[in-house]
């Protein structure tokens, strides 16, 4: 139960959280990091540009494994030679990224992309 003064536990079976964990809290997030949903025929300009406007990540809700088309594959290799993390989600709210599944996934897994299980590409922003 929760008062404004107190919060009394309604049991004191539950699960408490231990004291010898030391929470180290990291304020400092990148701001340089967009999200692209890929579509249909989409060109790598899309990514070059963020590769040359210093974006230091880069977000990726792919096709249904979560694939984008071999044209890109050149602005992606570009990314990893740069420096520039590229995760790959999905587009759809129960789907999960199996790039093992496909040669795409497999060739855009060596160009460097990671994939992200069920991540909603929000989560990673």
């Amino acid at each position: 139960m929760v008062s404004r003064e107190t919060i009394t536990p309604l049991r004191q079976d539950y699960k408490r959280r231990r004291r010898d964990n030391n929470v180290i809290i990291n304020t400092a997030f990148e701001e340089k990091v967009g999200i692209v949903y890929y579509y249909p025929n989409m060109k790598p300009d899309i990514i070059d540009s963020m590769i040359d406007n210093g974006y230091r990540g880069i977000v990726i809700a792919g096709t249904g494994l979560g694939h984008v088309n071999k044209p890109v594959y050149p602005a992606l290799k570009r990314a990893k030679e740069k420096n520039v993390a590229v995760y790959m989600t999905v587009q759809t709210l129960w789907g999960y990224v199996q790039m093992y599944v496909y040669d795409t996934g497999r060739d855009m897994m060596e160009l460097g992309v990671v994939p992200c299980a069920n991540m909603l590409p929000e989560w990673l922003i």
